[in-house]
């Protein structure tokens, strides 16, 4: 797919890669990596595709395994630059902010109304792969009426929005697809800039997923034996605790994210720099989910590390509405 013109000196050539089946059947669009620094979905999208066979698929699967070709090559979530992320007077550059595209508009404008007009908007499914900071859980979500793709897309933790949350509308792809009658799942698959196995499988296994859940292929979505399921804020008032470290010191964890954990339950601790005996027990002050551990890096400047500063955020306790018990056996 090309955008129609040139725009900031540049014209983008954006990959795609369409398998139709041999019967006729729903036609799903998955992309991936509308930020430069979201890699995990390029490679889920990629082992989805190999692993096809077009003879036994029901309907057609669109593939755009990245969705930003000029943002990852310059490691930036966004191009030109990114700095509209971090401060209020710069200029904003943000893909998944510019649906459904305007042919004759800016760069991202193109870039999303060629997806919109060749993929998208011809499909009654889509996915859509991010991945943020490393620290934080990996997360699904859509809405409510799409509340079994969501789960079936088959991470530990999701969220189903309700529809009044969705009809608040946006320029994001799922609130547009929302409003277009798409039916919609986002993920963040953890963490940026690297691979990670766990995700990438997770990302290739919840496209699987939702096209067995859809009839497009064979066999039922491979579920974990648990999975959390986050507060919508209005059947359930959401809660968010943010934990802070009262000293510089190293986060050392007891438990892996997303982790049930008890009302006064230690998960972690902070070890004093100056005195190695004197910590800081991390505790949930409720009944919850660690959903983040080590804090929010959104700066691509700012890399992944267990040394934190007095007054710096270190975790994210989290309220969830229930836990499903699959029947299916673990993946």
């Amino acid at each position: 797919l090309e955008t129609s013109s040139y725009r900031s000196g540049v014209k983008v050539a954006i990959p795609v890669v369409v398998v139709r089946g041999a019967e006729e059947g729903p036609t799903l669009t998955a992309l991936a990596c509308q930020h430069g620094r979201e890699l995990n979905g390029i490679e889920a999208i990629r082992r989805v595709i190999l692993g096809l066979d077009p003879c036994r698929l029901r309907g057609r699967a669109i593939f755009i395994p990245c969705a930003n070709p000029v943002a990852v090559r310059i490691r930036q979530q966004d191009y030109p630059h990114e700095r509209g992320r971090y401060f209020a007077a710069a200029q904003g550059f943000n893909l998944n902010r510019e649906w459904p595209g305007d042919s004759k508009g800016t760069l991202y404008q193109q870039m999303a109304g060629a997806m919109w007009r060749e993929a998208v908007s011809r499909s009654s499914i889509c996915i859509d792969l991010h991945g943020w900071s490393g620290a934080s859980s990996s997360l699904v979500w859509g809405a409510f009426r799409d509340a079994d793709l969501v789960r079936a897309f088959g991470l530990d933790i999701h969220l189903v929005k309700s529809e009044a949350e969705m009809a608040k509308g946006g320029t994001c792809l799922e609130h547009v697809c929302w409003k277009a009658g798409i039916r919609s799942v986002t993920a963040e698959l953890t963490p940026q800039k690297i691979l990670c196995e766990k995700s990438t499988a997770a990302g290739a296994r919840g496209v699987l997923n939702i096209m067995k859940r859809a009839g497009m292929i064979d066999g039922e979505p491979e579920l974990p034996p648990e999975q959390i399921e986050l507060d919508d804020g209005e059947s359930e008032t959401h809660k968010e605790y943010v934990l802070k470290a009262d000293f510089a010191g190293l986060l050392v964890p007891r438990v892996r994210v997303p982790a049930v954990v008890k009302a006064g339950e230690t998960f972690a601790e902070i070890v004093d720099f100056d005195d190695v005996m004197h910590v800081q027990p991390l505790v949930s002050p409720i009944d919850g989910t660690v959903f983040n551990l080590g804090g929010v890096h959104w700066s691509e400047d700012m890399a992944e590390t267990s040394v934190k500063d007095a007054g710096e955020t270190v975790a994210l306790v989290k309220s969830y509405r229930r836990i499903l018990r699959n029947q299916a056996p673990p993946y």
